[in-house]
């Protein structure tokens, strides 16, 4: 195993995106960066151009990727090794239950994927409650604060299509 890590950290190329041409890209980016380790290397995403590359998980490159310092970072698994804090980082939000870092090879039952869905949406919701505020001042005072468009009005987020618009453009 050791000469397959090598092999993939020795080729792999950090690129981490922040804005996409098609909605599908996006997708393809969710989906590589949430790939199982071992069991999702690499896959090809062939962009709106045409152009084919491989992505894959960047747990070899970077375990929590930052487009900026205002970035908000997730811990996936709460037990095994602290591979966040190999690179020098903490997570703003970890799991509030014990998530395996064995299920990243192994995936548990559908009941306790299920769960864990709900458990990522809690503490995402609890971080958010805590933290919002705090990180979109931080942003305002930078400087940096994205200028709104003018005379447009607040959004109501619909979802007529469950989110599985991407599905059959991807798979």
């Amino acid at each position: 195993m050791p000469m397959l890590l090598e092999g993939l950290v020795g080729k792999a190329k950090k690129r981490v995106a922040s804005s996409f041409a098609a909605p599908k890209d996006a997708v393809v980016a969710v989906l590589a960066s949430s790939s199982a380790y071992f069991s999702g290397l690499p896959f090809t995403k062939t962009d709106e151009a045409g152009n084919a590359s491989k992505v894959a998980d960047g747990v070899f490159v970077d375990n929590l990727p930052k487009v900026d310092e205002f970035s908000v970072t997730v811990k996936p698994f709460s037990d095994g090794p602290d591979i966040v804090g190999f690179y020098g980082g903490t997570a703003d939000i970890s799991p509030t239950e014990l998530v395996h870092l064995t299920w990243m090879g192994f995936p548990p039952s559908g009941r306790t994927l299920e769960h864990l869905f709900e458990l990522g949406y809690r503490d995402m919701d609890a971080w958010l409650e805590a933290h919002l505020a705090e990180r979109l001042g931080a942003i305002k005072s930078s400087g940096r604060e994205p200028a709104a468009a003018a005379g447009v009005p607040p959004v109501t987020f619909a979802c007529a299509d469950e989110g599985m618009r991407w599905y059959d453009e991807i798979l």
